[in-house]
């Protein structure tokens, strides 16, 4: 921990506005050292530093404990957005991905993170066609697409690797159908997002200028709810921005997954 907290204080005296913190699961940091998870510790200690935004990348869902949801939804410095690796929802399948969570747990924690933080951004991917997966799996996929609407999601077709524990699995289905199953799911998740950005619509959000756009003539940045790089973002109009600084933007319309607004006082 000393040696992230360290670091971190380097990037405060480089005037860093956005830490992310980001492991293969993050919510196990701690536990090789010291014997219990310190996520939350670290989180507390982070906070103590001049950061705006601390964000949370790959938290695997059966560590996603009600002390870091609280952590989370009460802490001022932590981003209202956490990325949360799923896979899939369908019990069957998520046991012969060898992951620990279920369905049932998965409902849960989503339910919990948004009871405690209706704001929050969750960022998830899934895998369809995973070997046997059946079209009644694929279907319990898409449903909890459909009702939860999860924020920001990625969506890719399994692909076979020799020597893995998934391609001695019987029931590998051809890449049509598993392309097929991504254009299904993926036109659900665009809908999902269409309709997340619409209710931005009016609304002031604030913004970290990073980039412009010449083509659009426009200033480029990003929410809290929106991980650099991967997520949508947020194209604004203003008479003048200092990459790097914070702006209130008033969202006028949705361009797709982006979203367009101006600089208000």
């Amino acid at each position: 921990m000393e040696d992230v907290l360290s670091q971190a204080s380097d990037l405060e005296k480089m005037g860093v506005k956005e830490v992310i913190l980001v492991a293969q699961d993050v919510t196990s940091y701690g536990k090789d050292i010291y014997g219990s998870y310190q996520l939350v510790t670290l989180l507390k200690k982070l906070s103590q530093f001049n950061f705006d935004w601390i964000r949370l990348m790959y938290c695997y869902p059966e560590l996603v404990s009600d002390e870091l949801i609280e952590e989370i939804s009460t802490n001022p410095k932590i981003a209202k957005y956490v990325d949360i690796p799923l896979q899939h929802v369908d019990d069957g399948v998520l046991k012969l991905m060898n992951r620990r969570s279920r369905k049932e747990q998965i409902v849960s924690i989503v339910n919990k993170l948004r009871a405690k933080c209706p704001d929050i951004a969750i960022r998830t991917t899934f895998m369809v066609g995973f070997p046997s997966e059946t079209k009644e799996q694929f279907n319990n996929l898409c449903s909890f697409a459909k009702e939860y609407k999860l924020d920001h999601v990625g969506v890719f077709a399994y692909s076979k690797e020799e020597d893995t524990p998934s391609a001695k699995i019987k029931g590998h289905l051809d890449e049509e159908t598993k392309l097929e199953r991504v254009d299904i799911l993926g036109e659900i998740l665009e809908e999902n997002n269409l309709k997340a950005n619409e209710k931005f619509v009016g609304k002031i959000v604030k913004v970290l200028y990073e980039d412009i756009d010449y083509e659009r003539n426009m200033f480029v940045g990003r929410t809290q709810y929106n991980a650099p790089e991967i997520d949508s973002v947020v194209y604004f109009s203003g008479e003048f921005a200092d990459v790097g600084e914070f702006y209130n933007v008033k969202i006028t319309a949705v361009d797709g997954y982006d979203l367009i607004g101006e600089i208000v006082e």
